[in-house]
């Protein structure tokens, strides 16, 4: 089951073995984790695969990325000693019994356009097609292989979601399961999945999945007859920009610093946020449930971050997160997250009657920022100068500091 998946990959990204059990996957075109990390098939494995993952990762500005069982206490204990963080757990799925397609208004039949299926798994999982370059050329690909069938579903002659069906020896793997956001709520996953057990049955062979907890999709398919048979933490530690391998301050989080344009879950580009106490005060009890329905975009352009509140979601310039200071990033996160709080709230994030120095919202995001810096052992003048703003006048800032009771010339207490 495990090589199924590997295999699979394989398909999207390069493999590497080192020995018959440890794996790296790296791309040059896809940037996310789940395209360059390093796994293993036994305990034993976790550490050569880690160093494995920092020789390679880090090289190319990226994260280091593994994953290993969940039952390898001894080897988890000891990536966390060094620098590592849970970021995620996904766990191995296999069929017990028959799928019923649920809904109607809908067909499922075998893909036969690459562009057309690129195109709807793009918005199912990223919401923009940005990547079809490099998409649709790894989808033709699959369309010619004989161990990969891709199904589609359609409504009313448009594809409204895709499956891919992976087959290695008995073993018969679902991916990238994803309905296209105006068709969901259809049923329209249920009738790819049904479709791929047929398939799957008529081959006499077995029907897995993997899931990843921030997509918290365990209970859409344990209601399709889906039984957890292993569970996998993946975990992360992070390079600074400056090249050290671990953050210079011990922020207790993971950002995934070269994050593929589009929308992605919170917790899959910012990990570990839902244990900082100052998010936790934020959101109080709701602050896992928040954050795992919160959704990010990362996007191309000027600025830093910024809320899109039609949607309620964070928008965060692609080249601010692949080169901005990290600790920065981590406060301007922290920042942000005031601002869902308050759009959920209902208030008005840009209320024209106040300058932005000036401004309830911006003061009380602020408030929480540099309360954090101070916790982090930033001193006044690192806090100012993380505080300027390039919009904001001279006369403005001062005004600002002293709102936010920030001394601008000696350090706190002196």
């Amino acid at each position: 089951m495990e090589l199924n998946e590997v295999h699979w990959w394989s398909k999207w990204a390069r493999v590497r073995w080192v020995g018959k059990e440890t794996y790296l996957l790296t791309s040059e075109t896809l940037s996310e984790p789940f395209f360059n990390r390093a796994g293993t098939l036994s305990c034993e494995g976790a550490a050569r695969a880690a160093a494995w993952a920092e020789k390679n990762l880090f090289t190319h500005e990226m994260a280091s990325t593994v994953v290993i069982f969940d039952s390898c206490a001894e080897g988890e204990r000891a990536l966390l000693a060094s620098g590592y963080q849970v970021v995620d757990t996904m766990t191995v799925l296999i069929s017990r019994g028959q799928i019923m397609s649920r809904g109607s208004g809908w067909s499922v039949a075998v893909a036969s356009a690459a562009e057309r299926w690129a195109s709807a798994y793009l918005r199912a999982f990223y919401g923009s097609e940005a990547l079809a370059s490099t998409i649709t050329p790894i989808v033709a690909r699959l369309l010619k292989s004989k161990d990969t069938t891709l199904l589609e579903a359609k409504i009313r002659g448009k594809t409204a979601g895709v499956l891919a069906l992976f087959r290695t020896e008995k073993v018969a793997g679902v991916y990238c399961v994803g309905t296209v956001p105006e068709f969901r709520e259809m049923g329209v996953a249920s009738g790819l999945l049904a479709r791929a057990k047929e398939i799957a049955e008529s081959e006499g062979r077995t029907l897995i999945l993997q899931t990843l907890s921030s997509d918290e999709a365990g209970i859409f398919y344990a209601e399709r007859g889906f039984a957890a048979l292993y569970s996998k933490k993946i975990l992360q530690k992070a390079k600074s920009v400056a090249g050290a391998w671990v953050p210079k301050l011990d922020l207790g989080v993971c950002i995934t610093r070269n994050a593929t344009l589009g929308l992605s879950p919170f917790t899959r580009i910012f990990g570990g946020f839902e244990r900082v106490d100052a998010v936790r005060a934020i959101f109080g009890a709701k602050t896992e449930d928040v954050l795992a329905k919160l959704m990010v975009e990362i996007a191309e352009g000027r600025g830093y971050l910024r809320i899109n509140d039609e949607i309620g979601s964070i928008m965060v310039n692609s080249k601010y997160l692949r080169d901005g200071d990290e600790v920065h990033i981590y406060l301007d996160v922290i920042h942000e997250l005031v601002h869902i709080r308050q759009h959920k709230e209902g208030k008005e994030l840009w209320d024209e009657r106040y300058k932005y120095v000036d401004r309830p919202t911006e003061l009380e995001a602020y408030e929480a920022v540099v309360e954090e810096a101070r916790r982090l052992g930033l001193s006044e003048e690192q806090v100012v100068e993380y505080l300027k703003v390039e919009w904001v006048s001279e006369e403005d800032f001062r005004r600002f500091l002293e709102n936010l009771g920030v001394n601008e010339n000696n350090d706190r207490g002196a």
